[in-house]
């Protein structure tokens, strides 16, 4: 049998920028002590070797930190920033960091927003060659706790309400991924739990 490659008609859900290198290291100098707790915790605790990424970490600012560009082409000037931080040998890494338009109300699905956020984050199309790829990601990095509440939250999210409703929780999640046509989203979210599956 040759190699099945699922294809998606994919935009980001948008796209931050800071202005210059003195403002992103603002922001997330201000961001990071935020969430010294958490960063302790997956470093040094129990955590530590058994999630690869955090969640998205998020901070919102008095004053614009740079521009979001939205998929209907409007920029508007953001005051909220996020930081991806990844677990790597020998310490943490900050692996990115930008601007974003505020999100909906996340579910309380964390185990998504690991596998959204952290996997699914605004640079994905620069690391992998689709979306599934950063799913099979995932389910080789994580461990296979998390892994099996990420498979059971996401049935939970396939079942959620209507398609609108749906892809407004996967942004919300800090999905950057968005495929279209709209009906892609639930085959996508069919695919992922196979994989997870596996």
């Amino acid at each position: 049998m040759g190699l099945v490659v699922v294809t998606y008609d994919v935009t980001l859900a948008s796209a931050g920028s800071f202005p210059d290198l003195e403002t992103a290291n603002r922001a997330t100098d201000t961001i990071l002590p935020a969430y010294a707790e958490q960063l302790t915790a997956f470093f040094t605790g129990s955590r530590k070797g058994t999630i690869r990424r955090m969640p998205p970490l998020r901070g919102h600012f008095d004053e614009p930190v740079g521009t979001v560009l939205l998929r209907d082409g409007r920029a508007i000037e953001a005051y909220d920033a996020v930081v991806l931080v990844h677990d790597v040998e020998g310490g943490a890494l900050v692996h990115a960091a930008y601007p974003e338009e505020p999100l909906p109300p996340s579910p309380d699905l964390p185990a998504l927003e690991v596998l959204f956020g952290a996997y699914l984050h605004a640079d994905w199309p620069d690391e992998h060659p689709g979306p599934l790829a950063a799913v099979r990601l995932f389910a080789i990095a994580e461990d296979a706790a998390l892994r099996l509440t990420a498979r059971h939250q996401l049935a939970e999210l396939a079942e959620l309400g209507d398609e609108p409703e749906r892809r407004q929780a996967v942004r919300a999640l800090g999905s950057y991924f968005v495929p279209r046509p709209d009906d892609e989203l639930d085959r996508f979210l069919v695919e992922a739990l196979a994989v997870l599956g596996r």
